[in-house]
């Protein structure tokens, strides 16, 4: 009976997280998200086995230590992170969105971008017509040894 209750409210309990809009809208459960599955993917297959063999009964109460536990240290260190220093634990202390760029700045970038666009386009339509305007042979480099020894032995 007591299973049934546990699997029951396990199951409620997932369901909630895994559909609720509000709480996927949350900046501190995104970024728990991530190393809390890589805890529950990999640590529980271990430690659940082992708990149960340590602790019996109680092996329930300590899954939900560790996910607490797991909850508390993935918000707030993230790691490893590879540098040309070595590998790091970063301690994330504070999130925040970054800022919307200015219109003004947007749009002068659009505008640099457009005419680069442009000018890439001319200078590929320009060199097309170059061209166009003479009779080009690429050679490998064995033919054109052989063509200067014969204009050399002439």
């Amino acid at each position: 009976m007591s299973n049934a209750i546990i699997i029951t409210i396990a199951i409620t309990l997932g369901g909630y997280l895994a559909l609720s809009k509000r709480l996927a809208g949350s900046s501190s459960w995104k970024a728990t998200v991530t190393p809390l599955a890589s805890i529950m993917g990999s640590g529980f297959l271990v430690s659940a086995p082992l708990l149960a063999g340590i602790v019996g009964n109680l092996a329930m109460i300590c899954m939900g230590m560790l996910l607490v536990l797991a909850y508390l240290v993935g918000g707030a260190w993230h790691g490893p992170v590879l540098s040309g220093y070595g590998v790091h634990l970063v301690y994330v202390h504070e999130r925040s969105q970054s800022p919307l760029p200015d219109f003004t700045q947007v749009q002068v970038r659009a505008l640099e971008d457009l005419q680069d666009e442009r000018r890439h386009a001319f200078n590929e339509e320009q060199y097309a017509a170059l061209l166009a305007r003479y009779n080009v042979v690429i050679q490998d480099e064995e033919s054109a040894k052989r063509k200067s020894l014969r204009r050399a032995t002439r």
